[in-house]
């Protein structure tokens, strides 16, 4: 969190204490997915490193894409 955030462990550990709604591990989090994105976009499918963000972040991308060809599909078909 420290090297995430450019804070002191001091600080780390009052901002958690002051943290009721977690927003700290959802950004964490946030920031986590952007960088496995930025992997996925630019790295080719057999060089990608394989872990759990990875995964999330190819099963959000497929449905998304999933999503928009379908909706070509129906629009396409009237």
């Amino acid at each position: 969190m420290c090297e995430e955030f450019h804070c002191l462990p001091s600080a780390a550990i009052e901002a958690l204490d002051n943290d009721e709604g977690f927003l700290i591990f959802k950004i964490l989090d946030f920031r986590a997915y952007a960088r496995a994105k930025e992997v996925y976009d630019s790295t080719p499918m057999d060089k990608r490193p394989k872990n759990l963000m990875m995964e999330k972040v190819s099963e959000i991308t497929m449905g998304l894409a999933k999503e928009r060809i379908e909706r070509m599909t129906k629009d396409s078909n009237g």
